[in-house]
């Protein structure tokens, strides 16, 4: 295991050559670090949203629910 310690802020990426890019850019299909370190490992998933439902975590009760109501 290798550790290696970097001036980047935690919103960076740091290159191999310890230069600090924007962790926006990591894995853009754009070299920002000279290296190119930024694009390296990078698996890019593109999803087909025709095919896929977004499914939403939030649960609503009708209001005449009984455990809707705040206990008192």
């Amino acid at each position: 295991m290798l550790l290696t310690l970097s001036s980047c802020d935690d919103t960076q990426f740091t290159c191999a050559d310890g230069l600090c890019v924007d962790m926006d850019t990591r894995c853009d299909q754009a070299d920002d670090c000279r290296d190119g370190s930024d694009e390296k490992n990078c698996r890019i998933v593109h999803v087909d949203s025709s095919k896929y439902l977004k499914v939403s975590t939030q649960i609503r009760f009708p209001t005449d629910f009984p455990y809707a109501k705040s206990r008192q």
